[in-house]
């Protein structure tokens, strides 16, 4: 299971399986719908992965923020390397459906006859 400590971001297959980046141990990893649980990947330049996605061709984005390398957590000195990467990694797994919300596309409207 991930850290209890330091949970990091998540991303979701349309079949339900769960990515979790656990930003203790530099892992991603693999949960299925029946609460199985594998490590797709240890990796020490996955410190603080933050906003996963994964794209149409299947393949899991992780940006490596590196929050923890901040110079407000490391007393006034920060150890952020730049370019700050994004790494990717093939899963097989679809995006989950895409819902847009458009502003607007619900109504609400007063009875006739109703008092405000």
């Amino acid at each position: 299971m991930p850290s209890r400590r330091q949970p990091g971001a998540t991303a979701i297959a349309a079949d339900g399986i769960l990515f979790v980046s656990d930003t203790d141990t530099q892992r991603i990893l693999r949960i299925a719908p029946d609460g199985t649980v594998s490590s797709l990947i240890e990796e020490p330049r996955l410190p603080r992965v933050d906003a996963m996605w994964i794209d149409a061709t299947g393949r899991l984005w992780m940006p490596a923020a590196e929050i923890n390398r901040l110079a407000l957590f490391r007393g006034g000195t920060s150890r952020v390397r730049y370019p700050v990467e994004v790494y990717t990694l093939q899963v097989g797994a679809e995006p989950p459906p895409t819902i847009i919300a458009e502003e607007g596309s619900c109504r609400t409207r007063r009875k006739r006859g109703a008092s405000t």
